[in-house]
């Protein structure tokens, strides 16, 4: 509900499409993981890993439903 305000575009996909308890978030040249239900994180920055991971979610972005 506040995409708008914050200048984002949220999409979501159902639990039957893709299931998982860990949340990826990218921002600038970093990736965050985070596993709340078993409590830790990882923080990736400035490498290869980050481009990758960044195609891969432009590829999977391009093809979900709004």
């Amino acid at each position: 509900t506040h995409d708008k305000s914050e200048l984002r575009e949220t999409r979501v996909l159902s639990s039957d499409t893709f299931r998982s308890d860990i949340e990826i978030v990218m921002y600038g040249n970093r990736i965050a993981f985070v596993d709340y239900k078993e409590e830790w994180g990882l923080i990736v920055e400035g490498t290869q890993i980050v481009s990758v991971l960044k195609m891969i979610f432009e590829n999977m972005w391009s093809k979900w439903e709004r």
